[in-house]
């Protein structure tokens, strides 16, 4: 941490956001830095589901920061509503921002839970701060299941679908009522919006 960024921690108000007169060059490389900053990957098991702890955060996104220019500062303080996490961005031209701190959840008879509390506040600031999202490793796993499900029905299926449904009914308002329950089931407007998954379940619910 360098002396100015000690000043700093010093000078800025704790309860709202503060900022240097001037923001512009901070502002032009923390969006360079932002497009650069992908998913951050939930690695770690907790009690109830996975998380990304401080410390892959960190590993993630340091780097990013430090290329542009900027550095990422985080201090627990002592307030009279109690102990409350700080967390200041600056840049290499002097012109920083400060963020509202955040309440340190703990109990205060408990120095690990003030530890617990600490990194656990950290954690959730920095991702706050930096608009970082965040997915399971297996998050890739996820997205092609949810895009194979979101497949339409190929253009064979499409027209098995018209021919299946003129010989179920053959008459045009039997056709329209019929069009009319499978949209609602489905939710969907038209035919050609089913996907490659629903489209088993138009054949056997009301087309057999």
């Amino acid at each position: 941490m360098t002396d100015n960024t000690q000043e700093l921690f010093k000078i800025v108000p704790f309860d709202r956001i503060a900022m240097s007169k001037e923001i512009d060059q901070f502002c032009t490389a923390f969006n360079a830095a932002q497009k650069e900053m992908g998913l951050i990957k939930k690695s770690d098991q907790g009690h109830r589901h996975k998380y990304a702890s401080i410390d892959t955060v960190l590993e993630s996104v340091l780097p990013i920061l430090g290329k542009h220019g900027i550095e990422f500062f985080q201090a627990p303080i002592t307030t009279d509503s109690g102990d409350r996490l700080q967390t200041i961005l600056t840049h290499v031209s002097g012109q920083y921002i400060s963020f509202g701190s955040i309440k340190i959840i703990h109990n205060p008879d408990d120095i690990q839970s003030l530890g617990g509390g600490v990194t656990y506040t950290r954690r959730y600031a920095c991702v706050s701060v930096l608009g970082l999202g965040q997915e399971d490793d297996d998050g890739n796993g996820h997205k092609q299941a949810y895009e194979q499900k979101r497949q339409l029905i190929t253009d064979q299926q499409f027209n098995e679908l018209k021919a299946m449904i003129l010989k179920k009914a053959p008459e045009e308002s039997d056709r329209r009522q019929l069009l009319q329950e499978i949209y609602e089931a489905t939710k969907i407007t038209k035919i050609e919006q089913l996907t490659a998954a629903q489209y088993g379940f138009v054949v056997t619910r009301f087309l057999k």
